[in-house]
C-alpha cells in the first residue's frame, strides 16, 4: 500500500455513500445508503455501522 500524505485527497465515487468509511452504493439521487449513515453527516466516523453485509467500512 502506498504511503498517503496530508495533501492526498481521496475522491469517492459519486454513487457511493457519503459517510466517509462506508463503501455501500446509494440509490440514484441519494447521498447515503442508510439512516445510520445519514445521521453521521456532520460527524467524523472511523468505521461504518450501517449494517449492510457488503460494507467494507465496518471494522
Amino acid at each position: 500500500m502506498a504511503d498517503e500524505t496530508a495533501g492526498d485527497v481521496a475522491v469517492k465515487d459519486k454513487n457511493a455513500c457519503r459517510n466517509a468509511p462506508c463503501t455501500c452504493p446509494v440509490e440514484k439521487g441519494e447521498k447515503f445508503c442508510s439512516v445510520h449513515c445519514q445521521s453521521t453527516e456532520h460527524n467524523v466516523q472511523i468505521d461504518c455501522d450501517c449494517g449492510h453485509d457488503t460494507c467494507k467500512g465496518d471494522f
